[in-house]
C-alpha cells in the first residue's frame, strides 16, 4: 500500500520559516517514537532539496553510538584513529567546503558524543541548515539539548495524531470515504501514532478486517493487536514476503547498511519492495547511498524474531561482504577506524574466523578516541581468540581505565615478554595498573626496574623513566619526580609519549614549589610531545597544572583563559571534558564564586567516577567539599569528603594536604573548631615535608583565616621564597592579624578583592570589623563589617570569619532602605516622595539610624554605605 503524508503541515511552515529566517539554522522536530518525525524530515528535506540545497543524512544508531564520528561514515574521511579534537578538525575540513549543505540529523539521541558536537558546531558556525529529529524521553548530550536551548535551531515539537489527523490519513490510504467508527476504533487502538496506525491499517487490510462492500471502508472485526507494539510488529514482519523479509532482516541486522553491500546479497526487486512497503529507508546523498529499517522499534522486533543462529549467519555474510568490498586484505577499510571497529564487531557476531589483529585495531582505535566499554569488547574477544599479549594489553589497558584494576593486574602477571618494544608498552602498563589502581609502589618499580635492565635501546628506557617520575610524584616524592622528569625533558633522544608523561610530574612538582617558569617550561615541552604521539588525559592534565599555577600568581583571568582554551578542546572525550569542568570550578571556587564553583566540581565528579582512575576523584571531592562549605551545604561537603576518603591510597598521597584542608573546611563549618586546627596543622606538615611550598601557604593562610595564631617567621620565609602577589598578601594578612591593625586589614582585603578573590577578601574585612571593635573603633568597624556583609550577600559565602566578624549594619529593612536612597544622594523629600511617605516620617527613621550606628550627620551615613556597597551610584 502506499502510503501519504497529511497533516503536519503547521509543523512544517515552522521548519521552513526557521530555516529562512533568523535567528534559527534549522529546526530540530522532538517526539515520542513511532509519531513520524522521520518522515517529517524528510519532507521538509524535500523542498528545500528542490530549491537546491546539498542534502546529507546523518543517523544516529544504538550500535554504533560508541564509535567517534560513526554517524558520518561516508561524509567524512579519517586517515587513523586520532583523538578526539583531530578527528573534530577532519569533520570540519569536510563539512566546512561544502555550499548550501542541508544536513538532516535522525535519531539524534542515538549519535555519539563527537558526531553531537560536530552537529552543535555546524549549528554554532552557521555552517550548515539543520533538521534534526529526536525522542522527547530520551536522554541527549548537552551539545544537542544546546541546539534549541541556544536558539540556534527552532524547537518543533511533533505530537501525535489528532482524531482529524487520523481520519485523513485512513481515507487517503484506503482511497476511498471511510465509516466514522472506523477512524473512531483506529485512533483510539493506535493513540495518535502514525506508526501504530500504519500496522492496524497493514493488519486489517492482511487479514480482511476492512472491507468497502457498502461504499465504505468498514471493520468487520477489529484488527489483530497484540499486548504491545512488537507482537503488532511482528505480525507484520511475518506478513511480508520471503524476499522481503531477507531484506529487511539484513538491514536490521547492520542496523545501517551500505547500499552496495545490499545490492550484492539481495535482489533489487525484492529491496524496492521493501521500500516501497516502507519496512526500510534508502537514504542516498552524494557520497554514499545507505539503508536503514524504516523504524527502530521495527530494527529491534525484527532482530528478535531472527534468533541467534540467523543473525549469526547474516553477520557472517556481511562480514565477508564487507571484506570484499575494503579489498582482498582489508587495507582498504584500515585508514578509516570506524570502519575497522564495523568490521571487527562484524566478525565478533558472525561463524567467519576472526581477524584477530584487526580486531585489536579496533580496540586500540577505541581507546584512543576514549571509548572505554568499546575497547574493552574488541580486546576481550581478541584475547579470547588468542590475540596473545598485545590483545592482553589493550584489555588491561581498557580494565584500568574503568577501575578494574586487579582484573587487568592478574591478566598482564601472566606474561613475560622478550621483544623489547612489547616489553616497555606492558611493563609500564603494568607498574601504572600497580601503583594508580592497586596503591603497590614497590611492585610497581621493580616492574620498571625490571623494564630498565632488559632494554637497550635508550628511546625506550625514556618512557620508563617517565612513568618513574609519575609514580614518584603522586607518591609525593617531589624531588625524585624532578630528577626523573627533568632526565626524560632534557634527553633529545627521548620518544614523544616518553616526554608528554614526564611533562605531567613536572608541570605539576614546578606548581606545587611555586616555579611559574617550570610550569611553563613543562607544558610548552609536552605541547610539541603531543603533536607527535596519542595524548590522552595527560594534555589536560599539564593545563590543569598551568591554571593552577596561574591562581596561586593570583591571576584568574589567566586561569579562566586556560579553561576556556581546553573547553573548546575538549568536546567529545568524556575524560577531557570531566577535567576541564573540574578546572572550571577551582577556578570558581579561587573567584569566591561557590554555586557556580559547586556546579562545575559536582558536574566533573560525577564524570569522573565513570571515565577516569587514579588521582582524579579524591583531587576533585577535596575541591568540592571547600566549595560546598563556601555555598553553606555541609551535608554535601560531608558526601564529598566521604568521596575523597573512600578513593584515597598511597597514589594520591601528593594531595594530602588538600584531603586535610577538606577535613579542617568542614569540621570548621561545624563547629569543632579544635579539630580544625588540628587538621590545618597536618596540612602543612605534609605539605612542608614533600616540598610542597604552596600547599604550605595555602595551610596557613587557612588557619589565619579560621582563627588560628598566626607563624610570622613561616609566612615570611613562603613569601619570599614565591615572590607572588598571593604570597604577600597572606604574609601582610598575617602581619595586620598580630599587630591587630584594623586598618592594614582593611588595605589587604581591598586588594584581595582588586585580585577577584572575594571569599579572601570577605574573611580579611570580617578582621578587620573584629579588630576595630575590640579597639572601640565603632564607626570604622561598622564600615568593614558592612563591606563583609556585602560580599557575603553578593556572592553567597559561608565562611567561619564572616560568620564571627562580618556582622551587618543593625538596621531593619525600611531604615537599610532609607538609608540606601540617602547613600545615593537623594535629600529628605525626594525620599518620602519615592517611598511615598512623609517627610517627618523619613525624619523619624534617620534619627534612629544613626542613633544605631553611633554616628551623627547625613555624610558619615553616605560615606558608610557607600562602603558596604561600592557600586552604589553616588550623588
Amino acid at each position: 500500500m502506499e502510503w501519504p503524508f497529511v497533516a503536519r503541515s503547521a509543523e512544517i511552515r515552522q521548519a521552513i520559516d526557521a530555516v529562512e529566517n533568523p535567528p534559527f539554522n534549522g529546526v530540530v522536530f522532538v517526539g515520542d517514537a513511532g509519531v513520524g518525525k522521520t518522515v517529517l524530515a524528510r519532507q521538509v528535506a524535500a523542498h528545500l532539496g528542490a530549491r537546491g540545497r546539498r542534502t546529507h543524512f546523518v543517523l544516529g544508531t544504538q550500535t554504533s553510538r560508541a564509535v567517534p564520528l560513526a554517524a558520518f561514515a561516508g561524509i567524512v574521511q579519517i586517515p587513523g584513529a586520532l583523538e578526539p579534537i583531530r578527528l573534530l578538525a577532519a569533520a570540519h575540513d569536510a563539512l566546512d567546503g561544502v555550499d548550501d549543505l542541508l544536513l538532516v540529523v535522525d535519531d539524534a539521541h542515538l549519535l555519539d558524543p563527537l558526531s553531537a558536537i560536530v552537529i552543535h558546531q555546524l549549528a554554532v558556525r552557521g555552517a550548515a541548515t539543520l533538521i534534526v529529529t529526536m525522542r522527547s524521553d530520551a536522554e541527549v548530550s548537552d551539545a544537542i539539548t544546546a541546539l534549541w536551548k541556544d536558539q540556534y535551531l527552532r524547537r518543533v515539537e511533533v505530537g501525535a495524531f489528532s482524531h482529524a489527523d487520523t481520519g485523513r490519513l485512513i481515507t487517503e490510504a484506503l482511497g476511498g470515504p471511510v465509516a466514522g467508527t472506523v477512524v473512531d476504533q483506529l485512533h483510539e487502538l493506535s493513540a495518535g501514532s502514525p506508526l501504530l496506525l500504519r500496522g492496524l491499517l497493514d493488519t486489517a487490510i492482511d487479514d480482511g478486517a476492512l472491507t468497502d462492500d457498502t461504499g465504505r471502508w468498514r471493520l468487520t472485526h477489529l484488527p489483530r493487536l497484540g499486548a504491545d507494539i512488537e507482537q503488532l510488529l511482528e505480525a507484520r514482519v511475518r506478513g511480508l514476503p520471503p524476499n522481503e523479509r531477507d531484506v529487511l532482516e539484513i538491514v536490521a541486522a547492520a542496523e545501517v547498511l551500505d547500499w552496495n553491500t545490499l545490492l550484492s546479497m539481495c535482489d533489487v526487486d525484492a529491496i524496492s519492495e521493501a521500500e516501497r512497503h516502507a519496512v526500510i529507508h534508502v537514504i542516498s546523498d552524494p557520497h554514499r547511498v545507505r539503508v536503514q529499517v524504516a523504524h527502530p522499534v521495527l530494527a529491534d522486533v525484527v532482530r528478535k524474531s531472527c534468533g541467534v543462529a540467523r543473525l549469526r549467519q547474516i553477520n557472517t555474510s556481511l562480514a565477508q561482504r564487507f571484506w570484499s568490498l575494503a579489498g582482498d586484505t582489508g587495507q582498504g577499510s584500515a585508514k578509516d577506524p570506524r570502519l575497522v571497529i564495523e568490521l571487527a564487531r562484524l566478525m565478533m557476531n558472525s561463524d567467519t574466523t576472526p581477524d584477530v589483529d584487526l580486531v585489536v585495531d579496533a580496540a586500540e582505535s577505541a581507546m584512543t578516541m576514549s571509548s572505554l566499554t568499546l575497547a574493552e569488547q574488541l580486546a576481550r574477544f581478541a584475547y579470547d581468540h588468542d590475540g596473545g599479549l598485545r590483545a592482553a594489553i589493550a584489555l588491561a589497558d581498557a580494565l584500568g581505565w574503568q577501575g578494574f584494576n586487579a582484573e587487568a593486574e592478574e591478566l598482564l602477571a601472566t606474561f613475560d615478554p622478550r621483544d623489547e618494544v612489547m616489553l616497555v608498552r606492558w611493563g609500564c602498563l603494568r607498574a601504572t595498573n600497580l601503583f594508580f589502581g592497586l596503591g603497590q609502589r614497590v611492585i610497581a618499580e621493580e616492574v620498571l626496574g625490571t623494564v630498565r635492565s632488559r632494554v637497550t635501546i635508550p628511546a625506550l628506557r625514556s618512557y620508563a623513566l617517565a612513568v618513574e617520575a609519575s609514580i614518584a610524584y603522586f607518591a609525593a616524592d617531589l624531588d625524585t619526580a624532578d630528577a626523573a622528569s627533568a632526565a626524560v625533558i632534557a634527553d633529545p633522544d627521548a620518544m614523544p609519549m616518553a616526554v608528554l608523561w614526564a611533562a605531567v610530574p613536572a608541570a605539576a612538582s614546578a606548581n606545587l614549589r611555586g616555579r611559574a617558569e617550570g610550569v611553563v617550561a613543562a607544558a610548552s615541552r609536552g605541547a610539541d610531545a603531543a603533536l607527535h604521539c596519542a595524548s590522552g588525559p595527560q594534555q589536560y592534565a599539564i593545563s590543569l597544572s598551568e591554571a593552577l599555577s596561574a591562581l596561586n600568581q593570583g591571576d584568574i583571568a589567566g586561569a579562566q583563559a586556560i579553561v576556556d582554551r581546553q573547553q573548546a578542546l575538549a568536546h567529545g572525550a568524556p575524560h577531557a571534558e570531566a577535567i576541564v569542568a573540574a578546572m572550571a570550578g577551582r577556578v570558581e571556587l579561587a573567584a569566591g564564586r561557590p554555586q557556580s564553583a559547586c556546579d562545575w566540581l559536582q558536574r566533573a565528579l560525577s564524570a569522573m567516577v565513570s571515565t577516569l582512575s587514579g588521582g582524579w576523584v579524591p583531587l576533585v571531592a577535596t575541591w568540592t567539599v571547600q566549595a560546598e562549605v563556601m555555598r553553606g551545604d555541609t551535608g554535601a561537603a560531608a558526601r564529598a569528603l566521604s568521596m575523597a576518603e573512600g578513593a584515597w591510597g598511597p597514589a594520591v598521597e601528593v594531595f594530602r594536604p588538600l584531603l586535610e584542608l577538606a577535613r579542617a573546611h568542614l569540621r570548621a563549618a561545624t563547629g569543632d573548631t579544635v579539630e580544625a586546627h588540628h587538621a590545618i596543622e597536618r596540612a602543612a606538615e605534609a605539605a612542608r615535608r614533600s616540598g610542597n611550598t604552596t600547599g604550605e601557604l595555602e595551610a596557613l593562610y587557612t588557619g589565619l583565616r579560621f582563627g588560628m595564631e598566626p607563624d610570622l617567621g613561616r609566612f615570611k620565609v613562603l613569601a619570599e621564597q614565591l615572590n607572588t602577589p598571593i604570597a604577600n598578601l597572606a604574609a601582610r594578612h598575617a602581619e595586620a592579624v598580630a599587630a591587630n591593625d584594623g586598618d592594614g586589614l582593611d588595605s589587604v582585603a581591598g586588594e584581595w578583592e582588586s585580585l577577584g578573590m572575594v571569599a579572601h577578601a570577605a574573611d580579611a574585612f570580617a578582621a578587620a570589623a573584629s579588630t576595630y571593635r575590640r579597639a572601640g573603633a565603632r564607626l570604622p568597624g561598622l564600615q568593614s563589617s558592612t563591606r563583609a556583609h556585602w560580599l557575603v550577600s553578593t556572592f553567597g559565602l559561608h565562611t567561619p570569619a564572616t560568620a564571627s566578624g562580618g556582622v551587618p549594619l543593625p538596621l531593619s529593612d525600611r531604615e537599610r532602605e532609607i538609608a540606601t536612597l540617602v547613600a545615593s544622594g537623594l535629600s529628605n523629600p525626594q525620599v518620602a516622595e519615592h517611598l511615598v511617605v512623609s517627610v517627618r516620617t523619613v525624619e523619624g527613621h534617620l534619627y534612629r539610624v544613626y542613633k544605631k550606628l553611633g554616628i551623627t550627620d547625613r555624610e558619615q551615613l553616605i560615606r558608610l554605605m557607600r562602603k558596604a556597597d561600592p557600586d552604589a551610584p553616588s550623588g
